[in-house]
């Protein structure tokens, strides 16, 4: 399966946005693999998604085929290399 959702990472306390990657994300809205944190072993699988949340940050999974990922990317300055 191919990366299918945008994840925005969140300040649990505050609800403010950290950041934005990229995840497989199953039927259920586990997260199974993403770009973000990557070769723990646990890909694949739910645990992978436990693995992530247990880090206390809160996450908004939209099952977007990483759309709005793609659009926030199309939005920076970036250099050549990293533009389509």
């Amino acid at each position: 399966m191919a990366y299918n959702a945008t994840v925005i990472r969140l300040d649990p306390q505050t609800g403010e946005e950290l950041g934005c990657f990229v995840a497989e994300v199953d039927d259920s809205g586990r997260m199974l693999r993403s770009n973000a944190v990557q070769c723990t072993g646990l890909e694949g699988g739910p645990r992978y998604d436990a693995y992530l949340r247990r880090s206390g940050h809160a996450f908004r999974v939209v099952k977007d085929g990483c759309r709005a990922y793609r659009d926030r990317l199309a939005g920076l300055s970036l250099p050549s290399a990293y533009r389509r």
